[in-house]
């Protein structure tokens, strides 16, 4: 079954399209006043079309902010919005400077000034709220403000506005960004905090989000025939679907509107899995190709920023005036210092707290950096992705032989026909070149973590807790990786998956007279990194409950 997969960082949704469905079924249309209507023909799916959406709603709000302006953006936009526009794009829409809302060192250079940031959040809204007061303040030139909410405007930020006194200084818009399309086959919210929110705050404001998302679908492809879900929060998503349908019903009852209203006919089934019913899976170490690539280096908005000394340097600049991504532009000058950030399409990894890296092995690129673009644009990354990464030294050798077989076969072409096609190709054969030397590079690099004596403890630990093997017969390996200050990170993702497993199987671990793993990592460690200590909640019998953010790809 072809499927569009979703993310919202806990919740993985499943479009099965143009085959039935299967499993449990939740039935949010039992009443469906169409269903003998006569199916409309829609167009098929495509992600793209959300993308386009996407760009023209945020053009559209920077087009009606006339003139130049600087443009302060929520540092967990930058990537998002970097997928669907360009910053010359930006630019011929009037954007002078951009700058990261949490820097908080927009300047006041232009008069109009936009702010794009989460409506959910009150902390970013007090951040914008202390921006429109500190340039107020150091300026007398009156200043157009706007803010453009993503993905809606909330009651909450306009209290919080209200409260700070600047809510009469500035124009709201609303920028409906909920979908992100990052390949052809997945579409995210990006909602980066969701499982903290879902399965830790207690906040179904993930739940909401993605359910106003579902519903902008079904306005444009129809009614979702099927729904399959398992776990609590996927009853709560489908009935929110019901709900939100029955409202939709219920407004277009005055008008002829109700085509879209229609069953759909090119998605027959959506399937949501609930992250609650499975948290061992983003526990284990991802053995792919792309998994590792993320657990040792990181992936975000499909690009990784690797050392240069492993991928080669980036190509030469382009000429003035070609297109370029927000991620590489200069981003504002303050106190006659340019700022550049490599990545308001993508920020750069944080550095590592001390005992916290990626990954163990992992270490923090010291030199240039080069950001490299993982996705299906690439066409030697698409069979390399999934692949197990034991096999994929002997996929990149066999590209290797025959890129060199294709490149000596000029020496046979004898007709001008033969040497023409050979030229012809030599643009492609540049490229798969040059990208066969940049996951060459990546996978030698990752081939020193995975041959480490560490990574092969710690992912014996996870296949034997995984196996069911009884958890307490683990506690000395676990405790000989952190007499070798293994990351901490490493540490904690053991002994939550060790909560996972062994609860029923395993009632009474816990009540031995040995000292808990988690005990040995709180005195080696200490509280240098209080948050991760935080996120972990204790039981009457010593046992870790998860409460971490899954990181595992839920592609």
């Amino acid at each position: 079954m072809e499927q569009i997969s979703i993310s919202v960082g806990s919740t993985t949704v499943k479009y099965g399209l143009n085959k039935a469905a299967f499993g449990p079924q939740i039935t949010p249309y039992p009443d469906n006043p169409y269903v003998e209507l006569t199916m409309a023909l829609h167009a098929g799916f495509s992600v793209d079309a959300i993308a386009d959406k996407s760009r023209r709603d945020l053009l559209a709000l920077l087009e009606g902010v006339r003139g130049k302006k600087n443009l302060v953006l929520e540092r967990d936009l930058a990537g998002p919005i970097g997928l669907f526009v360009k910053f010359s794009t930006l630019q011929d829409y009037g954007v002078d400077k951009v700058f990261f809302l949490e820097n908080g060192n927009a300047d006041t250079s232009q008069q109009n000034v936009v702010f794009i940031a989460r409506g959910e959040s009150a902390k970013n809204t007090k951040v914008i709220a202390d921006h429109i007061k500190r340039i107020q303040r150091e300026t007398q030139t009156g200043h157009e403000f706007s803010i453009f909410w993503v993905p809606r405007r909330t009651l909450v930020s306009d209290k919080l506005l209200e409260d700070a006194g600047v809510l009469g200084d500035v124009n709201i818009f609303e920028l409906p960004l909920y979908f992100v399309s990052l390949e052809k086959d997945l579409l995210s919210l990006e909602l980066n905090d969701s499982f903290g929110d879902l399965y830790l705050r207690k906040d179904p404001t993930p739940t909401f989000l993605m359910a106003k998302a579902l519903m902008l679908i079904q306005q444009n492809h129809g009614l979702f025939p099927r729904i399959t879900g398992k776990g609590d929060n996927a009853k709560r998503l489908a009935d929110l679907l019901t709900r939100m349908r029955q409202e939709a019903i219920a407004g277009e009852e005055g008008n002829d509107n109700k085509f879209t209203m229609s069953p759909s006919t090119t998605i027959e089934s959506l399937i949501v899995i609930d992250r609650e019913v499975d948290y061992a899976t983003p526990l284990l170490t991802q053995l792919t190709y792309e998994g590792l690539i993320d657990e040792v280096v990181g992936i975000q908005n499909n690009q990784a920023e690797i050392d240069s000394s492993i991928v080669g340097a980036a190509p030469q600049p382009a000429q003035q005036g070609s297109a370029k991504s927000i991620g590489t532009s200069i981003v504002g000058i303050h106190n006659n210092q340019a700022e550049i950030d490599s990545s308001i399409v993508g920020a750069a990894p944080q550095p590592a707290q001390q005992g916290s890296a990626k990954s163990i092995g992992a270490s923090v690129p010291q030199g240039k950096t080069r950001k490299i673009q993982l996705d299906s644009s690439d066409k030697l990354y698409i069979p390399l992705r999934d692949t197990n990464f034991a096999v994929v030294g002997g996929l990149l050798n066999k590209v290797a032989r025959r890129l060199k077989n294709d490149y000596e076969s000029r020496h046979g072409n004898k007709t001008t026909a033969e040497l023409r096609e050979f030229v012809n190709n030599l643009k492609g054969y540049q490229a798969e070149q040059q990208s066969l030397k940049i996951h060459t590079g990546l996978a030698e690099e990752i081939m020193k973590h995975t041959r480490t004596t560490q990574f092969s403890q710690l992912l014996e630990i996870q296949q034997n807790l995984a196996a069911g093997a009884d958890p307490s017969s683990q506690h000395e390996a676990i405790e000989e990786l952190i007499s070798r200050d293994a990351p901490l990170t490493e540490i904690l993702r053991l002994l939550c998956l060790e909560s996972c497993v062994r609860l029923p199987a395993h009632p009474n671990v816990g009540r031995s007279r040995e000292t808990p793993p988690t005990v040995v990592a709180i005195f080696s460690y200490g509280a240098n990194d209080p948050d991760a200590w935080n996120r972990c909640q204790y039981g009457d019998q010593d046992e870790l409950h998860i409460s971490t953010k899954a990181t595992a790809s839920d592609r």
